[in-house]
């Protein structure tokens, strides 16, 4: 009966802790404020935050956003936020953890991409992603790359499942009263250095509405 009731406790734990938010919204590289709550922000680049390091999504620009009720409930949709770059009339929206996923896991998903990651496993790296086709039998650039030897006195560990760590690291939506933090996912197939601002704006279609500039050179 203990080990049930401790059992229990443990899931809840672990699936509350995607929601946990170690830091202030002040304390997020930008953040603003509302009468209702507070949002922080932090662009990640193409890193996917991992229980042991993180996913390299190639084909998406990543924003850790933290949401901070203050008076009441605060609905959180993805859907409230886009991403605009470098102060263009078209702005980027949020795509779902699966089409992340897929990008990453799939060469095949987008045409003329191709995506590659890591993950940190223990003393190891684990490649995510597709392999460069094999021209003959043999050919060692269709290969994957050599892995560290593992330790053998390190605990073993689970594989790395893409799809629930990327779900795990967004965004979570629907109503709450404690703070919530994830990650939002907007598809660019451009090069980094050609960013020079990344504005991430809000709007709920009521009286909430502003924008966080995330990055600018």
């Amino acid at each position: 009966m203990v080990r049930a009731c401790w059992l229990a406790l443990f899931a809840v734990s672990a699936a509350s802790a995607q929601y946990e938010v170690p830091r202030k919204a002040s304390e997020y590289p930008a953040h603003a404020t509302w009468p209702q709550f507070e949002v922080g922000a932090e662009y990640l680049i193409h890193s996917v935050p991992a229980e042991a390091g993180a996913i390299y999504a190639r084909d998406y620009l990543v924003i850790e956003v933290a949401v901070y009720p203050s008076k009441g409930s605060v609905t959180v949709l993805s859907a409230h936020f886009v991403l605009r770059v470098n102060d263009r009339k078209t702005v980027l929206y949020p795509e779902s953890p699966g089409f992340v996923a897929a990008s990453v896991k799939y060469p095949n998903w987008s045409q003329d991409r191709e995506v590659a990651g890591t993950a940190q496993m223990g003393d190891g790296t684990v490649m995510i992603g597709p392999r460069p086709a094999s021209r003959f039998p043999g050919d060692p650039t269709g290969s994957a790359p050599p892995r560290p030897v593992p330790d053998p006195n390190a605990e073993p560990r689970a594989p790395v499942n893409v799809e629930e760590t990327i779900a795990r690291a967004s965004l979570p939506e629907g109503e709450t009263r404690v703070p919530w933090k994830g990650c939002l996912y907007f598809a660019f197939d451009g090069k980094l250095k050609s960013i020079h601002k990344l504005e991430l704006e809000y709007d709920d279609g009521h009286e909430h509405k502003g924008s966080l500039v995330v990055f600018q050179k």
